[in-house]
C-alpha cells in the first residue's frame, strides 16, 4: 500500500483503488480506471507546467536511449526520466525506490546517452507522488544559459531524433 499526506489530504493506493482523504470532509474513492484518468489528467497539468519553463525541454521516450539517477545518500536510485532540458529534468522513480525527496532537496543527478555520461547538481524544485522536477542551478550563470556542454548535445540530439522521427508515441507508460 502506497500513501503520502499533503496539505491536509491522506491520499493512498492499495493497489485496486486510490483513496483521497480531506481533513475535514467526504472520503472520495477511485477504482482503478478512475485513478487511471486523474494520473493522467495530473500528468497533463504537469507537462502543461513544465512547458511554461524558459528552458526547451524535449520529451524523453522509452525508446530514446537516455539513462538516469539520482545520487541520495551515498546511494544510486534508477529514474525514468521524462523530459530534459539544459536547466533540468523530471524524473520518476518506482514506488519501491523512492527517496521522499522533499522540496529544495540537493541531489546529484546522473544522466547517460549513447556512451556518454554527464553528472549534475540540481535541487528538487516540485515534487508529485514519486516524480521530481529537478533544477540545475550549475547551468546558469550570470542570468545566462550555459548548460554544460555534454547536457546540452544530449537535449540536442534528442530535440533533432523527435524531430526528424515525428516521434510522439506514448510509449510513457512503460512500467521498467
Amino acid at each position: 500500500m502506497h500513501d503520502i499526506d499533503i496539505d491536509g489530504v491522506h491520499i493512498s493506493n492499495d493497489g485496486s483503488q486510490l483513496i483521497l482523504k480531506p481533513a475535514r470532509g467526504r472520503e472520495i474513492q477511485f477504482d482503478r480506471e478512475g485513478a487511471r484518468e486523474l494520473m493522467e489528467f495530473l500528468r497533463m497539468c504537469a507537462e502543461e507546467e513544465f512547458n511554461q519553463r524558459s528552458s526547451f525541454r524535449v520529451s524523453v521516450f522509452a525508446s530514446s536511449g537516455v539513462k538516469a539517477s539520482f545520487l541520495v545518500g551515498g546511494r544510486s536510485i534508477p529514474v525514468l526520466p521524462r523530459n530534459l532540458s539544459y536547466i533540468g529534468i523530471y524524473a520518476e522513480t518506482s514506488p519501491a525506490q523512492n527517496p521522499k525527496l522533499d522540496k529544495g532537496a540537493i541531489i546529484d543527478v546522473l544522466i547517460e546517452y549513447e556512451g556518454e555520461q554527464v553528472s549534475h547538481r540540481g535541487v528538487v524544485r516540485r515534487r508529485a507522488m514519486n516524480g521530481y522536477g529537478v533544477f540545475f542551478p550549475g547551468s546558469i550563470r550570470n542570468e545566462e544559459l550555459a548548460p554544460h556542454p555534454l547536457l546540452r548535445r544530449i537535449v540536442e540530439r534528442l530535440q533533432k531524433r523527435s524531430l526528424k522521427s515525428g516521434d510522439q508515441r506514448d510509449d510513457w507508460l512503460r512500467t521498467e
